[in-house]
Formats: C-alpha cells, sequence, structure tokens
C-alpha cells in the first residue's frame, strides 16, 4: 500500500518501454526525435510535460508524431517519497 501524500514516481528503463502505432488502451505520446545508436533506436518522447525515450523495435516505421508506448510491467518500479515500494508493477 502506498503512503498517503507521499510523492509517487515510476522508473523505468528506456529499453523497456517501446513505441508502437497508437492504440485505445496504450499510453499516448508525442515523438520528438528519433535517436540512431547504431544497433538500436530510442524515441525521444513526451507526455504532456513529462519527458522521457523509449526504444524502437526493429522495422517500426513512424507515421505522423503519435505513439503508443508499451511497457514491460516487470520493469515498471513505483517510488514513494524516492523509496522503492516492493510488490508487483
Amino acid at each position: 500500500m502506498l503512503p498517503k501524500a507521499a510523492k509517487i514516481e515510476i522508473g523505468v528503463r528506456p529499453e523497456f518501454v517501446d513505441v508502437a502505432p497508437p492504440a485505445s488502451g496504450l499510453l499516448s505520446a508525442t515523438i520528438e526525435r528519433i535517436d540512431d545508436l547504431g544497433r538500436i533506436q530510442f524515441a525521444r518522447v513526451r507526455v504532456g510535460n513529462t519527458k522521457l525515450a523509449a526504444r524502437v523495435p526493429p522495422g517500426f516505421s513512424v507515421s505522423g508524431d503519435t505513439a503508443g508506448l508499451v511497457f514491460n510491467p516487470a520493469y515498471v518500479h513505483v517510488y514513494a517519497d524516492s523509496h522503492l515500494v516492493e510488490g508487483v508493477a
């Protein structure tokens, strides 16, 4: 259980978030740019005022500047007042 009035943060590394075509049930993001790092590409995206990075899967092509975000729940971490909350995301 999360403590009342705690500052809640979600932590997930970019390699565990994939961009996907926009779809119902996915968090919608605006693609600002794509960085090609050789064997892997990362999209710099914005959700509201929050900026983050997400992996671009091989073969994914961007049409427009909107994408869905797919999170791997095994690697999503929840923090309350900067302390990891144990449990399953």
